[in-house]
């Protein structure tokens, strides 16, 4: 407690006389106030279960953020206390303890199967596994599987689901006439597309049997076969394995501008870049990256475009003459 006049923790009482009268008192005490800490509040390290109160000594439990526990102690809460701060009229809360993330050991490939990808090693991710050549999950009839990161309770650790049980095909060639080709475009995959010589990868749509990858030709080279800058490989599966594969590339020629065969294509082929937000306007929607596409931006709040009087506009994708590339049309001038 303190003081409110003086802000001290002590004060005097003096004797008084009281007048016309043969006795005497002391003055009257001072009005007094409690320190008290601020209110606490949930942060990034934790959130409030309980507080006992905002008084000195008074305590506020935390509990970690899911997934996390506590270095020193080794628990998923944590107490705060409130402590006056000396020679002083405030109090604040004991500092917050360093906290730590409870993770799954690195997954490691294993007999039963073969990694190809992982989210992570935090509560919940996830890891899939490709079987070995032959073989299958029994419960689901598919050649991968996920392990999860499961948090064990309790505890500061975690660890991975178990591996589910596989089964061997009996005999190959039999078994994919009636088994596999039931479940081949779903769990064979092709390996991770990449930028050749011939093409650079613009987009893919997975790597699942018959899912494509897009690719762009170099600057100034076309597809001999469809006279287009751009062309599609496709994943496929090698019959009576368990593997896949990207079709092969096609040949490509340098353009001949002379010849008129880019008057031809240049609608179909050459793309803008991704259009962005900028200090001039958010995108709202784009009909897509082909010549002569457009990009449908809002002026920021309070702006409008000087020449229309409009709080949007449109951007639009054109060719520039003699290039194989493109460009978004100039932003236009706006006002607050």
């Amino acid at each position: 407690y303190y003081v409110v006049e003086t802000g001290l923790m002590h004060y005097n009482l003096t004797c008084k006389w009281i007048p016309n009268t043969v006795t005497a008192e002391w003055s009257a005490q001072p009005p007094i106030k409690v320190i008290i800490c601020p209110e606490p509040r949930n942060t990034t390290n934790g959130t409030i279960i309980q507080s006992s109160g905002l008084g000195i000594n008074d305590t506020t439990l935390y509990r970690c953020p899911p997934g996390y526990y506590v270095v020193e102690t080794g628990l998923m809460h944590y107490n705060l206390t409130c402590k006056w701060i000396p020679n002083t009229v405030t109090a604040e809360w004991s500092a917050q303890p360093p906290i730590k993330v409870i993770i799954c050991p690195e997954p490691r490939n294993t007999t039963n199967g073969t990694i190809i990808q992982s989210s992570g090693l935090g509560i919940n991710d996830t890891t899939l596994y490709r079987c070995p050549p032959g073989y299958y999950v029994v419960e689901t009839g598919l050649m991968h599987y996920n392990l999860t990161c499961k948090w064990i309770p309790n505890t500061v650790t975690a660890e991975w689901s178990a591996q589910p049980p596989i089964k061997g095909l009996l005999n190959l060639n039999d078994i994919f006439i009636f088994y596999v080709s039931s479940i081949v475009t779903k769990v064979i995959i092709c390996p991770e597309p990449r930028n050749t010589t011939n093409g650079t990868i613009i987009q893919s749509s997975g790597l699942g049997i018959n899912d494509t990858t897009l690719y762009r030709c170099p600057p100034g080279y076309y597809v001999v076969e469809t006279g287009l800058m751009h062309y599609n490989l496709t994943c496929k599966w090698i019959p009576n394995t368990v593997t896949a594969e990207w079709s092969a590339q096609p040949p490509i020629k340098a353009i001949d501008y002379q010849t008129g065969l880019l008057n031809s294509i240049v609608t179909k082929v050459i793309i803008c870049p991704e259009p962005r937000n900028t200090t001039n306007g958010t995108i709202i929607q784009s009909s897509g990256l082909g010549i002569n596409d457009t990009t449908l931006y809002r002026c920021p709040p309070g702006y409008y475009v000087v020449e229309t009087g409009l709080m949007h506009y449109n951007l639009t994708c054109k060719w520039i003459p003699n290039t194989v590339t493109a460009e978004w049309s100039a932003q236009p001038p706006i006002k607050g």
